[in-house]
């Protein structure tokens, strides 16, 4: 009745930029809620994109750099520290399969699920010359840089935030995601289930998990700015989860008991490994294998 008025009332050029203005803000919302749109695309009913002005110069055969703006508060203030803590992180990643005699060929499908800029992705190039390695985020701006920078030897897509992977069964024979299960909050089971389809039998996901550990490693070397100060990390430790959950994605953070960890993520996958802070300082690193 309300709406049926409204239409009758409103003039009809008015009625023509409000409805344009209601589906732009519907388009947008549905959009931002299920991933995170390109800056130059929201709000607008026309918009142009070129691959080019996202484009570094190479220099040399070395892979650009993004730019602060697009590290995702990963080492803003230092080129060299940016690539330092990527290969720091890749070198753990292999140093881990290397020990359950995981190796890298020209049948290699590998996924790095949260990609961003390519921190830790870049760090495969070598092997991705020989298989084949994807990087998948959410965030549109990171994939249309990547894509103008990274590709090749690398190939990209954006995916969403809802547990949904565009590939065939069976597709990966190595997975993997840093800082990614640290901030899902809703859907954690059918993402690893989602991601255990997409994995080959016999095939491992490695992925990183705040534990009581990180709250204790926390406690002893100083609270970081992500966790509200009067939330207390000796009780955090004490339960099966903890979720500080804030607006974004980014601002909630989640914690497991190793135990419960090894149980939930048990149902899905062979947990084969867990190596305590192994990476980036304070993630441990969860291994695991498709039977």
């Amino acid at each position: 009745m309300a709406v049926s008025i409204i239409r009758k009332l409103v003039p009809a050029t008015l009625k023509q930029h409000l409805e344009l203005f209601v589906a732009r803000v519907a388009r947008d919302g549905l959009q931002k809620a299920r991933y995170t749109p390109w800056e130059g695309r929201m709000g607008r009913t026309a918009y142009a994109f070129d691959e080019g002005s996202f484009a570094v110069e190479r220099k040399g055969e070395a892979l650009p750099v993004p730019p602060p703006e697009l590290r995702m508060w990963y080492a803003t203030e230092s080129d060299e520290r940016f690539l330092e803590d990527g290969l720091a992180a890749a070198t753990s990643i292999r140093a881990i399969l290397a020990e359950h005699g995981v190796t890298f060929g020209a049948d290699s499908v590998c996924a790095d699920w949260g990609c961003a800029s390519g921190r830790v992705l870049r760090h495969f190039a070598r092997e991705a010359e020989v298989g084949e390695f994807w990087g998948l985020d959410q965030d549109e701006k990171y994939i249309m840089w990547d894509k103008a920078n990274l590709s090749p030897p690398f190939k990209f897509l954006t995916s969403t935030d809802y547990p949904h992977l565009p590939f065939e069964d069976n597709t990966f024979s190595f997975f993997y995601g840093i800082s990614v299960f640290t901030h899902i909050e809703n859907y954690p089971d059918l993402w690893l289930m989602e991601i255990r389809r997409v994995l080959r039998r016999g095939g491992y996901a490695l992925f990183t998990a705040h534990a009581e550990n990180t709250a204790a490693f926390f406690q002893e070397t100083g609270k970081p700015n992500w966790i509200p100060e009067d939330i207390d990390l000796v009780e955090m430790g004490k339960h099966d989860a903890f979720v500080i959950s804030h607006g974004e994605w980014y601002d909630k953070h989640v914690f497991y008991n190793t135990a419960f960890l090894r149980k939930e993520w048990g149902q899905y996958f062979e947990v084969v490994d867990f190596k305590p802070l192994a990476i980036d300082g304070f993630h441990n690193a969860v291994l695991l294998r498709k039977p």
